[in-house]
């Protein structure tokens, strides 16, 4: 599992309860709204443990852009940001799930951001190749067993 899996499967549960396209990269053509935008935000690793093990911590933004300015706007954006609460508590990337806290969002402007941390333990494993320096690669350990 990479960072860039739980950004396409927070992706992935948006575009499953919206119509709306979502981007996770830059989007250098037109954006067509409203749309969603799903941006990996912060990533923290820490040594938690005497041996290999370190917790990965990650913040995730969405944010929701209207097509335009409605009267009633901020009622839409906060009934959208209430159905994420529901809709991005668990993500499910590749056999594992990851549980999504640290939950909030804000309305600035007519665009609505939420906020998640899916936070996890990894492992370090170190690999050699054909005689080469051993080399250190993170691999991600413990979500939230399926079940």
């Amino acid at each position: 599992m990479r960072l860039n899996d739980i950004k396409e499967a927070v992706a992935e549960k948006i575009a499953h309860q919206y119509q709306y396209p979502v981007y996770i990269e830059n989007a250098k053509q037109r954006v067509k709204k409203p749309a969603f935008f799903v941006d990996l935000e912060n990533v923290k690793i820490r040594h938690v443990m005497n041996d290999e093990r370190y917790k990965v911590e990650t913040i995730f933004n969405v944010y929701f852009i209207p097509e335009s300015e409605e009267e009633n706007i901020n009622s839409t954006l906060t009934e959208i940001a209430h159905d994420l609460f529901f809709n991005l508590n668990y993500v499910k990337v590749g056999k594992q799930s990851l549980r999504g806290s640290g939950m909030d969002f804000s309305i600035n402007d007519g665009i609505m951001t939420f906020i998640v941390n899916y936070d996890f333990l990894a492992i370090v494993v170190n690999e050699s190749e054909e005689g080469k320096d051993k080399v250190e690669k993170l691999i991600y350990e413990v979500g939230v067993e399926d079940g």
